[in-house]
């Protein structure tokens, strides 16, 4: 029997939840708000959040790992889900099976994972990751993005290009040096690609506030923004 003790209890506001998605489709001209849920929603309990999320307008779900998001598809979530964090290419058939959007930092990972894809006769959804200065997980020149595009069109039957991202470090700060020098290195890896795949998402929730006229805002991928 579970025992709570404890005096301190959360109140989730689904009119402020609501006012903030509004508030994000206004600012940013947003078409899929994808908000992330990560670390148990920052703490304000995923299981309650995520639902009420959804229910209030958002188009999909982003989460750090593959547990989060296996562990939505469990509790009956059927909208999008995006895993932003590294997965390990073991396990691609079961994020595939349970079609879920994952991030793919490298050649070298689809490689890895194309041959237990194809054991398990399974097409994975792949958001290929640019490192244009985060330093935490991604593709660092276009020579090596080419690569990957082509290796994903030649094993059509494992993959499907369906996303295209990078993080900004310091959106949210006034000083925007850096920010504009991510931005440029974006330029540089991703301008001229002859396709881009239906999400392009760059737009964090600081890029998202204050740098929308600059960047990709289709697609959003908000945390802190909405929960306020």
């Amino acid at each position: 029997m579970a025992i709570n003790i404890r005096a301190t209890h959360l109140e989730i506001s689904r009119h402020a939840l609501a006012q903030n998605i509004t508030y994000v489709r206004e600012v940013s001209g947003a078409k899929k708000i994808f908000f992330a849920v990560k670390s148990n929603a920052y703490g304000h309990g995923l299981d309650v959040v995520a639902p009420t999320a959804l229910a209030l307008g958002v188009d999909g779900l982003a989460v750090a790992i593959a547990e989060e998001a296996l562990h939505l598809r469990s509790v009956g979530v059927t909208a999008p889900i995006l895993i932003l964090g590294h997965t390990d290419s073991n396990y691609a058939y079961l994020c595939a099976e349970a079609e879920i959007i994952t991030t793919v930092p490298s050649l070298a990972w689809l490689q890895a994972a194309q041959p237990q894809l194809e054991a398990h006769n399974q097409k994975l959804l792949v958001s290929l990751a640019v490192d244009t200065g985060m330093n935490r997980i991604g593709i660092r020149t276009k020579e090596e993005l080419l690569a990957a595009i082509e290796y994903i069109n030649t094993h059509s039957a494992n993959f499907e290009w369906y996303g295209l991202m990078t993080h900004f470090a310091t959106a949210d700060v006034p000083e925007t040096s850096y920010f504009h020098k991510q931005l440029n290195r974006w330029h540089a890896i991703v301008d001229d690609l002859p396709k881009l795949p239906p999400m392009v998402h760059v737009a964090n929730s600081g890029a998202t506030l204050y740098h929308h006229t600059e960047v990709p805002t289709e697609y959003v991928r908000v945390g802190s923004l909405l929960y306020g």
